[in-house]
């Protein structure tokens, strides 16, 4: 399928990716909640069976990883993507105080990960797992099977579940989704269509939007962090919020192509660079995220130039997510033409050419 295809099957209706580049950790022992409490940024306010959605920065603040941690009945676990697993491994370790009770293990080379995105991705779980599966909150996780970990997130703006299994399993498993999903249209995606959905929606993706000396203040990431506490990278950023020559992360549109490290222009000065950028298959043209002086940083501009074309700041997300107007309790894809949903832009586009 086409990239378009792709992203209309996880806009309409629902699709299935495998993600290699996802890797699972797993924090155990007694001194668990404190050592990863000294090194996330967030608050450990997880209770069990929950996930919270945060980062591993580095000593300078920048962000090295996009992490769920989750609590698994006092026992820990991490899925993240950025750096490799062993990477991730090694930054906790060397984080971690010497003494702490705590073992680190690599779930990769055992386990996969598939996610299930899509305004009706949770028919297909409903029909894999039962309806009790509906009701599961955003943000949580159960254990269907031994060594299988089902957790309701997504980074899309649909209903998203991920789905950690054994590496043995998953070709079963995507063929049994495939099939339970066949009654809602459900396709397999690529990893590039989860991303470019990622970018209309604004999630934050740290295998294409970090550099730049970019820190969680700049990408609008705060809400992931916690300054009542001291973390990797906290001292780094309290100095970062102090400062007033900061650049803000903006979303960007045009029809003209655009890419990461394009320059941003007002009226023939450079006032920022593209971080990221991409087709938006779901509405046509392109959008991204821009690193924008801050006194340029305001959405609903049209005086913005990247590569010589008129570029559009915007209120993001770029789309109306139709899992906003599905309610699982009376709403199915067989009656999908009885809800009203909006058109996919959430502005209309002009012309920016």
């Amino acid at each position: 399928m086409t990239l378009h295809e792709e992203a209309r099957a996880i806009r309409e209706g629902a699709a299935i990716t495998l993600l290699p580049s996802v890797w699972a950790v797993t924090a155990r022992g007694d001194g668990a909640y404190d050592a990863l409490d000294g090194i996330v940024p967030c608050d450990m306010f997880v209770r069990d069976g929950q996930v919270r959605h945060t980062l591993l920065l580095d000593e300078g603040g920048r962000p090295i990883a996009d992490v769920y941690l989750g609590n698994d009945d006092g026992d820990y676990f991490l899925i993240g993507e950025g750096p490799s697993a062993g990477e991730a491994i090694e930054h906790l370790r060397r984080h971690t105080p010497a003494g702490v009770d705590v073992r680190y293990d690599d779930l990769s080379g055992t386990h996969a990960l598939l996610s299930l995105n899509g305004p009706f991705a949770w028919e297909v779980m409903a029909a894999l797992e039962g309806r009790g599966v509906v009701g599961l909150p955003y943000l949580s996780f159960f254990h269907p099977a031994p060594e299988r970990t089902y957790i309701r997130a997504g980074k899309t703006g649909e209903f998203g579940y991920d789905l950690l299994v054994p590496r043995a399993s998953v070709d079963a498993l995507r063929a049994q989704i495939l099939e339970r999903g066949a009654a809602v249209g459900c396709r397999v995606a690529s990893e590039e269509a989860l991303r470019a959905c990622a970018l209309e929606s604004w999630f934050f993706d740290v295998t294409r939007q970090r550099g730049e000396d970019a820190t969680p203040v700049e990408l609008q990431l705060q809400w992931r962090t916690s300054f009542k506490k001291s973390f990797v990278g906290a001292d780094a950023l309290r100095e970062r919020r102090a400062r007033r020559d900061l650049r803000r992360a903006t979303a960007v549109r045009s029809a003209v192509e655009m890419a990461r490290g394009d320059d941003v222009t007002f009226e023939g000065a450079r006032v920022g660079v593209m971080l990221d950028a991409g087709p938006a298959p779901t509405i046509g043209g392109f959008v991204g995220l821009a690193l924008l002086d801050a006194a340029y940083a305001h959405a609903g501009v049209d005086r913005y130039a990247v590569r010589g074309a008129r570029a559009r700041t915007f209120s993001p997300p770029a789309i109306n997510n139709r899992s906003q107007f599905v309610n699982p309790q009376k709403h199915s894809y067989a009656t999908r033409h009885e809800i009203a949903f909006p058109p996919a832009a959430r502005t209309p586009w002009i012309d920016l050419q």
